[in-house]
């Protein structure tokens, strides 16, 4: 079903496997050149995007927005 999310998510809360759910979605129907995947993030998303960055070297590149702290 177009818009459907293919894969499922392990666990709510799980933001790796939810970045792992799109990817594979999108790869369904998309042509997904795996050594050019990039995170941006907007405030919160930010701050995940700069935790992808640290914990994901699958990831090419992260750009953060206005990222939040660990304060």
């Amino acid at each position: 079903m177009p818009g459907s999310l293919g894969a499922t998510v392990s666990a709510p809360g799980d933001d790796f496997a939810f970045l792992d759910a799109m990817e594979a979605d999108v790869s369904q129907d998309q042509c997904l050149d795996a050594a050019h995947v990039f995170v941006t993030g907007f405030s919160m998303g930010g701050f995940f995007a700069h935790q992808v960055a640290c914990m994901r070297p699958d990831i090419r590149a992260v750009a953060p927005h206005s990222s939040g702290t660990t304060i």
